[in-house]
This record gives C-alpha cells, sequence and structure tokens, in this order.
C-alpha cells in the first residue's frame, strides 16, 4: 500500500537521528486496582517514582481528546439540531397527503419516541406499524423484518454501547441517531434486499418529500447544515445519497417513481456516492445478473453514514468475496456459508500488516488467514480502498506507519497500534459504516518531591504527525474559541522537543523532567480525567450470529531505568451479536477473568 503520509520531513528525522530505540522491558500487569494508564502514572505520584512517559499515552490522550470534543459537538450543536429537525418534519408533514406522507410520519414518529426515550408511540395518526418498529428496536436483538420499512434491519445495532452508554441522554441521543442514519431509502429495486419496484418508489418518494420539506424551512435547513459540518470535518465524506444531493430533484414533482429512482441511481454513480461499505443486509446470492451488492444498496439516508477506510478494507475481505480457505486450519476469519469455508470475518491484524507490522503479518499468515484461495486479490482491493482515507483517518492512518516503520520490537508497537486504532473506532462508532458479510441462504506541585530518571518514549517521527492531527482540530476549535487541542498542541510540540533531546543522546534538564513527571496531571485536566478499557464491534457476520469485537485491556507495566509508565493492552474475539458489548460488560469480564486470550 502507498503510504499517504508527508513523508519527507519524517524521513529526514529518522535517517539523522538512527531510526527508532529498542524499547524498555516490560512487567506482566499493573499494580491492583489499576485499570487505566491514568491511574498508573497517579499511583507513580504517590510512590514517588518516576514517570516513563510512553507513546501509548500520548496517543491515549489524543484518542480521549477526540472523545471529548465530539462529545461537546454533540451536546452543543448535534443533538438539538436532531430534536429539533425531527420536530420540524413532524410540523410540515401534518397537512401532508397519500401514502407517503403517511410513512413519513410513522418514521418521524419512532425518531420521535427515541429522541425523548419513551418507549411508546404518542403521537397522533401513527399507526401499530410504528409501535412494533420502536419495540424491535429497543430490544435490540438481532435482524428481523422491518415492520416500517418492508425489508430486514438488524437490531441489535440500534443498542447503545460504547461512550453512549454513560447516561439515559446519551442513549437516547445514540438510537435516534443510529436509526436515522440506519434507515435506507434504496432507490433499486432488487430481491437481494427484499425491496421490490413498489416498495422503492414509496422510499424514493419518502426520501423527495423529507428534502423538499427541509429546503422550505431555512431555520431548520440552516441547523441541518450545521451539524453535518461538524460531523463531515471528523468523519470525512458521506458514503450514501443525502438531502443536499436531492435538492435540485426534489422541488421537481414532475418527477417521480421509476423515472425518479433512475435519476437518483445515476447521480450516486456519478457523486461516487455508491456505498462500497455494506452495512445493510443484502443477499449476495439474489442478486440479479449485472446488479452488485453496491447497486442494490444505492439511496438516500435521512442523516448520512460516513465512509471509513478500514471499514472498507475489511469488506473488501470478506465474503463473498476471496473464495474459500484451503489446509486444515482453523484462521479467526473462518465461517461456514452455504456449506463452504469462506472468509465471514476480518481482522484488526490484517490491517495493521497493511500499515507496516510485520508481526501482525506474520500473525495473519500463522493462524492460516491468508490461505484463501483468492486473498491476494481482494487483499490488493482493500489496499485501495485504504488509500482512499481523508481527514482524521488519513492522518490517524499515517500515525500508525510511523509507529511501525523501522521498530525493533514489533509486538509492542503492534499491541500499542492495536488500541490506539481500536480507541478511534470506538470514537467513531455512530458515524462511520461498519463492514458486513455478505448473507446467503509543567510544574511542580507545592509539597512535592522530585522524582529522578523520568523519561520519554523518543518517537521523533509518531509525535509530529500526533501534531498535525492535533493542529487540524486547533483549527476548527477556534470557531468556538477552544483552547483544549492548542493546549494538546503545545505539550506535543514540547514532546517533541525532548523526544529530539533524547535521541541525539544529551541528557533531560530538571525542567524537561519536571514537565513529564507532571504530564499525567496536566493531560488528565485536558482529557476529562481517568480512562478504562472500552470495546467496540467492528464487523458483523449474519450467517453465524457473530460480531467481531475490538477490546481494550488493563494496562501493561514498562519501566526505563528509574522511569515506570505503562502500555495499553488489546483483545480481539467474537461475540454473538444479540449481545454487542458495553463498556461496563467488558469491564465485568476483565474484572472476572473471562476474556480470551491476548
Amino acid at each position: 500500500m502507498k503510504k499517504k503520509m508527508t513523508a519527507t520531513l519524517t524521513f529526514f528525522l529518522c535517517c539523522i537521528l538512527g531510526g527508532f530505540p529498542a524499547l524498555a522491558d516490560s512487567k506482566p500487569g499493573p499494580g491492583p486496582g489499576i485499570t487505566g494508564l491514568y491511574a498508573l502514572y497517579a499511583q507513580n505520584r504517590e510512590q514517588g517514582v518516576a514517570n516513563y512517559i510512553t507513546a501509548d499515552f500520548l496517543l491515549l490522550s489524543y484518542s480521549m481528546l477526540r472523545r471529548q470534543d465530539l462529545q461537546l459537538v454533540e451536546q452543543q450543536v448535534v443533538m438539538p439540531a436532531l430534536t429539533e429537525l425531527v420536530a420540524a418534519w413532524q410540523l410540515a408533514l401534518e397537512p401532508e397527503k397519500g401514502e407517503v406522507a403517511q410513512a413519513n410520519r410513522e418514521f418521524m414518529a419512532v425518531l420521535a419516541a427515541l429522541a425523548q426515550g419513551r418507549s411508546g408511540v404518542a403521537e397522533p395518526g401513527a399507526t401499530p406499524l410504528a409501535a412494533g418498529e420502536l419495540g424491535l428496536i429497543l430490544k435490540a436483538q438481532g435482524i428481523a423484518p422491518s415492520p416500517l420499512w418492508g425489508y430486514p434491519l438488524d437490531y441489535s445495532q440500534f443498542k447503545p454501547r460504547g461512550s453512549y452508554d454513560s447516561s439515559e441522554q446519551r442513549r437516547n441521543y445514540f438510537r435516534a441517531m443510529r436509526y436515522a442514519s440506519g434507515v435506507l431509502f434504496a432507490v433499486k429495486a432488487s430481491e437481494a434486499t427484499g425491496i421490490s419496484g413498489e416498495l422503492a418508489d414509496r422510499l424514493t418518494g419518502q426520501a423527495l418529500m423529507l428534502t423538499r420539506l427541509l429546503a422550505a424551512n431555512p431555520e431548520a435547513r440552516e441547523q441541518y447544515e450545521k451539524a453535518f459540518e461538524q460531523l463531515a470535518f471528523r468523519f470525512g465524506r458521506p458514503d450514501d445519497l443525502m438531502p443536499a444531493d436531492l435538492l435540485s430533484l426534489a422541488q421537481n414533482k414532475e418527477i417521480t417513481g421509476a423515472q425518479a429512482r433512475e435519476t437518483l441511481f445515476d447521480l450516486a454513480r456519478t457523486k461516487g456516492r455508491q456505498p462500497s461499505i455494506l452495512s445493510n443486509v443484502v443477499d449476495h446470492g439474489k442478486l440479479e445478473k449485472g446488479v452488485t451488492a453496491s447497486d442494490a444498496l444505492t439511496g438516500f439516508r435521512l442523516f448520512p453514514q460516513f465512509y471509513a477506510a478500514d471499514s472498507a478494507f475489511f469488506q473488501a475481505l470478506v465474503a463473498p468475496e476471496g473464495g474459500e480457505y484451503k489446509g486444515g486450519k482453523h484462521p479467526f476469519g473462518l465461517a461456514v456459508i452455504n456449506g463452504k469455508q469462506v472468509k465471514g470475518f476480518p481482522s484488526a491484524y490484517e490491517l495493521m500488516a497493511q500499515y507496516g507490522s510485520k508481526a501482525a503479518g506474520e500473525e495473519v499468515e500463522k493462524e492460516g488467514g491468508m490461505a484463501l484461495s483468492g486473498y491476494q486479490t481482494v487483499l490488493a482491493r482493500g489496499q485501495k480502498e485504504l488509500a482512499m482515507a481523508t481527514g482524521s483517518e488519513a492522518i490517524e492512518a499515517e500515525m500508525l506507519q510511523i509507529l511501525f516503520e523501522g521498530a525493533p520490537n514489533d509486538e509492542k508497537r503492534l499491541e500499542s497500534g492495536l488500541a490506539f486504532w481500536t480507541w478511534q473506532r470506538y470514537v467513531n462508532l455512530l458515524y462511520t459504516k461498519q463492514s458486513m458479510t455478505g448473507m446467503a441462504k509543567g510544574m511542580l506541585f507545592p509539597g512535592s518531591e522530585a522524582r529522578v530518571g523520568a523519561a520519554l518514549e523518543p518517537l521523533v517521527g509518531l509525535y509530529n504527525g500526533l501534531a498535525r492531527a492535533v493542529a487540524r482540530y486547533a483549527e476548527m476549535e477556534k470557531a468556538t474559541n477552544g483552547i483544549r487541542w492548542r493546549e494538546f498542541g503545545i505539550v506535543v510540540d514540547r514532546c517533541i522537543r525532548i523526544a529530539s533531546t533524547v535521541k541525539l543522546g544529551a541528557a533531560l534538564s530538571d525542567e524537561d523532567q519536571d514537565f513529564l513527571n507532571n504530564l499525567d496531571t496536566s493531560l488528565a485536566a485536558l482529557t476529562g480525567g481517568q480512562d478504562q478499557p472500552i470495546v467496540v464491534d467492528i464487523h458483523t457476520e449474519p450467517n453465524s450470529q457473530l460480531v467481531v469485537e475490538e477490546g481494550t485491556g488493563y494496562p501493561v507495566v514498562e519501566e526505563k531505568g528509574k522511569a515506570r509508565g505503562g502500555r495499553l493492552s488489546h483483545y480481539e474475539f467474537k461475540q454473538p451479536m444479540e449481545q454487542r458489548l458495553t463498556d461496563g460488560e467488558w469491564q465485568t469480564m476483565l474484572r472476572d477473568g473471562k476474556v480470551p486470550k491476548r
């Protein structure tokens, strides 16, 4: 895969400064009750041990800042916009007549109930269909035919999890936004999705009506655009058609039915809005001649789901692509579909191998993951998707590439990279598409004592990449007069200077050691404090009813001379789809020792 990074400065520094240093020795685990890196560094302060600031700690802090940044935008912009937009659509739909208008009223009734945390549909005129749909969403038990939409939905996707399981308000928001973005208004009829021509006409009519009503309300349209702008900055380009794409057609009431669908299908092709990530249920065995799964899932979403290159990479690898497994091993990706041993599950190790981790590639090959008849073909397709990464995802991919580049102890870097990537998927959970296998049938504090021997892992190139990512968020932050990202940028800049000093073999000054010994406290004020193990599901395999989960575990203690620090740990495993894990459930598993082998 061609590396997407501003490589000149990074390569120059690495050549001059002699590549990456050997890592310090790791110890098997933290002290009793230490479940996160911030707690580990707090223990250092209590015990008078100098800080060894690892790259993992800075990458974790970046991730926690991203989470905090997104939560602030959700609270101030996206949550109010969603609530007010639903109310505006409900009001505008009242005088509208016909089947399409009634279907949209049912949709808005369900959205309003989800946003308000109600267990029943209270809107006048809503039918039992809306109540049945709401019940399936709240149960979140797996794939079932939708009473409201006429095609199957994976209702387990609506289970609040990740950071959205922290309060009732956030759980309500998760369900409402996930539903608003999860419902596909398909423009193409296909047996593979269970959508007939008549149903596709109705769905397209609904999309055009919702777009027209939004355009007729300047205040609502402005709110929608502000919310989209904030999300697009963080997550890149949408992977489906959205209101802005339908605006001109929505104003022309002369074009309806099959003609409107054909126009929108051509528009999606022209604008690159045909999904490469198949986040809805599609039976590949029922695809019509000349129709691809991407064709069948082309359509409109009320709120866009965003393209993620890593999800597109995973999508490229799994069945029905790639052929059958050869040999007698049982790799992580193995699934039996239609009686054939095929690839039903992607692995984060395959992704890390593309970012430059030799240890990851060796692990995939050792357990038989490459013994797929068409593996090299689908891998090449996946590599093309990774090259399409933009925005934050491209910058974070660059950081992973730098992390693995020339690393002598690659297994440690691999676990760090896996944990960092898991954090990004955790933050992005609600807004980026998830792949799916195809269906077939500074200063010393007063009173503190100096701690001698503080150290910093000297990954200059990685910190330069981190600085670029932080600068991007700091620029966006200016609009809200925020300072968190700018302050984090100052921290990273100083870490670059200290790391360069270490690479040159010079001793650290007392001021630099004081800075490192108090860095955890400084960053805690920016990131929101303590970290805990997290978990996120990243792929759905509907045939076996399993999902792939990625989790971070307890920190691994690492010492460098007199200093002590910590690294992130990572787990990858499968879980029944109706039991998608929340953070609390995962932390209980860790506490009870009921976790898979790392």
